[in-house]
């Protein structure tokens, strides 16, 4: 797939609910500039997919509607960031206001915003022309840190952040759309009852980013720099593997078995340098992914309708549809010999 017609396009095309978007005033802009002692004039809008996002030269603000997330779930979040920051992890991490809060909550006529402000990430985004094996080795090593310091960290509010099958399988099942095949549906109940069999432990399940995709950061002089961690919640380690290669899969070429197993082996050299893995957690590999599968065919459908305009986010769903009704991978490899 295009790589111009993969996760940056699909952000593009699933915007923010205007009416949510439409909530964000330039009177509420003004109060919070003045929260972060910043010129509201200041503030330019960067795009919005599940939060609206502002910047200024200094910092990055993201606005999360409470219909999205709550204070709380928001203040776990970067307080797992600002840990794994002290701790060496090169991630955007959070900045404070001018009242020294991780996070200011402005009330609006239809709930609330919550904001957090972040560091800028230095560097680009990295496209499938610009992908290397040390990319891909660094990539690989930011996430067995991750997961290493995940092990680490006892969290102030352990229930802060939902767990993967709270936050997405439900969420995917409260409002799906008449038009999604039952046989998908289907798919999705029984590889979500199969990965909750999985027994969990310390030692295979924390919290992750749970969308470490090529969007998600930045590259610069031989570093990458981690952002948005607004999907973080708890669930198996080997879930951020599973997802880097699930998105990283829409940069393959024609030859997406050579593709894939170069993406994994560099991966995977990367993230042993930091973490062991084995066997038993790559295994989940393809059930992760093919719930992502579900979950992105119905938030597509649920928010664009079967048919969407957009060329490229018509091949996705069309690609997504079929590999679910014939009980395809996204790339067909081997896992547990990796």
């Amino acid at each position: 797939m295009d790589d111009s017609n993969g996760v940056r396009g699909l952000l593009r095309c699933l915007d923010m609910e205007p009416h949510i978007v439409a909530l964000l005033s330039p009177t509420v802009l003004t109060d919070v500039a003045a929260r972060y002692a910043t010129d509201p004039a200041a503030l330019t809008r960067l795009g919005s997919f599940e939060s609206v996002v502002y910047a200024t030269e200094d910092r990055v603000f993201r606005f999360t509607h409470s219909s999205h997330r709550t204070a709380r779930q928001v203040n776990a979040e970067l307080e797992w960031l600002a840990f794994l920051a002290e701790h060496g992890l090169s991630v955007a991490k959070p900045l404070p206001s001018a009242s020294h809060r991780i996070l200011e909550e402005v009330p609006v006529a239809d709930g609330s915003f919550i904001v957090a402000t972040f560091e800028h990430a230095g560097g680009v985004r990295i496209t499938a022309e610009t992908l290397t094996d040390d990319i891909l080795v660094s990539w690989g090593r930011f996430l067995g840190k991750l997961h290493v310091l995940s092990a680490s960290y006892r969290p102030r509010d352990p229930e802060g952040r939902p767990t993967w099958y709270g936050d997405e399988y439900v969420a995917v099942r409260a409002g799906t759309p008449a038009s999604i095949e039952p046989s998908i549906l289907e798919t999705l109940d029984t590889t979500v009852a199969a990965l909750r069999a999985v027994p969990t432990t310390s030692e295979n399940f924390g919290l992750v980013h749970n969308d470490p995709h090529n969007g998600n950061f930045h590259w610069e002089n031989g570093r990458l720099t981690f952002f948005d961690f607004d999907d973080s919640c708890y669930n198996f380690y080997v879930n951020d593997l599973a997802m880097a290669l699930y998105y990283g899969m829409w940069m393959a070429g024609d030859d997406k078995v050579s593709f894939g197993h170069r993406f994994l082996t560099r991966l995977l050299e990367g993230y042993r340098s930091e973490r062991t893995i084995g066997p038993d957690e790559l295994r989940l590999i393809p059930d992760l992914m093919r719930i992502r599968d579900c979950s992105l065919y119905v938030y597509i459908q649920r928010k664009l309708g079967p048919e969407p305009e957009d060329d490229g986010l018509r091949a996705i769903l069309t690609g997504v549809r079929e590999a679910l009704l014939a009980g395809r991978s996204p790339v067909d490899l081997d896992f547990e010999s990796y």
